[in-house]
């Protein structure tokens, strides 16, 4: 047996044809492929003619610019008034003048007070006996229409002496007071003139009557008013005494005066400054 090849071997076998691999998937799949190598490429050239970008935002836009560039701004639309009701401007206008009434009704008793504690300043300084200006400037501006204070300047710049200081002097102006009002007429006796003439030596003056018209019940009169605080009593009793007693006591006199004087016009001061604080109270309070 010989190894003879068969004939349907030695025959070659087919190849596969281009219709075989080159389907119709393939070739739309190329196609595709094509389309999109082509498209990018239109993109990359022409992508910014055809798609431009778009404009940032308006509160952004100027975000990248130099500080001293200024965006221009547009001025603010005014609202539209709203109309007001009658009724409630009628009643904005009343408490728009209620709070008025209230402000200056603030203003009248703060100056009232003030006016009534400075006059109280000037009561106190003035019982010290020293000059009381400055208190008595401080009056005059809070009370200037106050006609007082004129005739007070005086005593204020040089003070006047205080009461226990006149009460302290009495005794010593009321001997020599005594001593001049029993100062004999003319006429009178030796023995009188003799007797008035020790009286300056050793004088007695009964200080517990305090009735009848001689120098020593005039004088007791006066040193008890003295003591009580009555200056303007005590100044018209030795005012009476006979013959050479008001002369003897003139200095104590004019120093009485002074103070009886300041007392009266502070007296005045404060009760006109207190009048006006409780009239300012009472409209308040209305």
């Amino acid at each position: 047996m010989t190894l003879a090849s068969d004939p349907s071997d030695l025959t070659p076998r087919p190849r596969p044809g281009r219709s075989r691999v080159l389907t119709p998937m393939v070739w739309m799949w190329l196609v595709s492929c094509a389309v999109c190598i082509v498209g990018g490429a239109v993109v990359g050239l022409y992508g910014s003619k055809l798609f431009p970008p778009a404009p940032p935002p308006a509160e952004t836009a100027g975000a990248g610019r130099s500080p001293t560039t200024e965006t221009p701004v547009s001025a603010p639309v005014a609202a539209a008034p709203v109309p007001v009701q009658p009724a409630a401007a009628a009643e904005t206008a009343a408490l728009a003048a209620r709070v008025d009434r209230l402000e200056a009704d603030r203003r009248s008793l703060t100056g009232a007070a003030a006016a009534a504690l400075a006059t109280a300043s000037l009561s106190q300084a003035s019982e010290t006996g020293r000059p009381f200006v400055a208190e008595l400037n401080t009056v005059a501006r809070i009370l200037p229409d106050t006609g007082d204070l004129t005739a007070l300047r005086p005593l204020a710049e040089r003070g006047a002496p205080t009461r226990a200081v006149l009460v302290a002097e009495f005794p010593e102006m009321a001997r020599q007071a005594s001593f001049a009002a029993k100062t004999p007429a003319e006429g009178a006796g030796l023995l009188t003139r003799l007797n008035h003439a020790l009286s300056a030596v050793f004088t007695l003056r009964r200080i517990n009557r305090l009735t009848g018209s001689d120098p020593d019940a005039i004088l007791a009169r006066a040193e008890r008013k003295v003591n009580d605080g009555d200056l303007e009593g005590a100044i018209r009793e030795i005012e009476s005494l006979p013959s050479n007693g008001p002369a003897a006591a003139k200095v104590w006199l004019d120093r009485a005066r002074s103070r009886a004087e300041v007392q009266r016009q502070i007296a005045a001061i404060r009760l006109k400054a207190l009048r006006n604080l409780a009239a300012v109270d009472r409209e308040a309070g209305q």
